[in-house]
């Protein structure tokens, strides 16, 4: 693994227990200097890693100490406590959490995770503390599969490797996206993002060595 050592400067707490969970995040913008600055920043969200289009790895934050990486609003957060067939009535529209969405709304949800009804259990009771946070970085225009095959292999090989040193048995409750427990503040009108429900879980499933509903 090609790996880049560039700390934040913000100053984070110790892990007081190890990680039993990897989320995948999409950074959104597409533009890894600005990226980097953003989380390398005092007083940013920031994940412990961050994959560049050539499969790059950029460490961010050491894997003992906690990263910023998963947050409920807590609207949000009550809406899910309210159970699955409430809380896919919601949907964020301009900002605010708003009863509108249509029927259908979380299809590619549902589907990847038939009778579960609460996705904030994905996470646990404290996700930061809980999980390592890996950052794709977005493509200004994405392929089918929404990132590289470089950043593919990247990222099969870095949580293969972190798995195996933190004794994580891969499975789909244990390495999944930030979408996946978090659908309500990472969907809108075109589907699921973050990395969102066009994901190649196949491919990383395949690699990491678990199966995974890929809708």
């Amino acid at each position: 693994m090609n790996i880049i050592d560039v700390r934040s400067a913000r100053i984070l707490p110790n892990r007081s227990y190890p990680a039993s969970r990897v989320i995948v995040h999409s950074t959104g913008e597409t533009d890894l200097a600005a990226v980097i600055k953003f989380y390398t920043s005092p007083g940013a969200v920031c994940p412990h890693y961050v994959i560049a289009h050539d499969g790059t790895i950029n460490k961010i934050v050491p894997e003992d100490h906690v990263a910023w990486h998963v947050a409920y609003a807590p609207g949000v957060a009550a809406t899910y406590g309210k159970g699955l067939q409430e809380w896919q009535r919601w949907r964020m529209h301009a900002g605010k959490l708003d009863k509108s969405a249509r029927e259908g709304y979380y299809a590619a949800w549902t589907a990847r995770w038939p009778g579960l009804e609460d996705p904030r259990t994905l996470a646990g009771p404290r996700p930061n503390y809980m999980s390592i946070g890996i950052e794709l970085q977005a493509l200004e225009a994405p392929t089918r599969r929404i990132f590289t095959d470089a950043q593919y292999a990247a990222l099969v090989e870095l949580t293969s490797d972190i798995c195996k040193r933190l004794s994580i048995v891969p499975s789909q409750r244990t390495v999944f996206g930030h979408s996946d427990a978090d659908p309500i503040a990472r969907s809108n009108d075109r589907g699921q993002w973050d990395p969102g429900a066009l994901f190649d879980w196949h491919t990383v499933s395949a690699g990491v060595g678990f199966s995974s509903a890929n809708a």
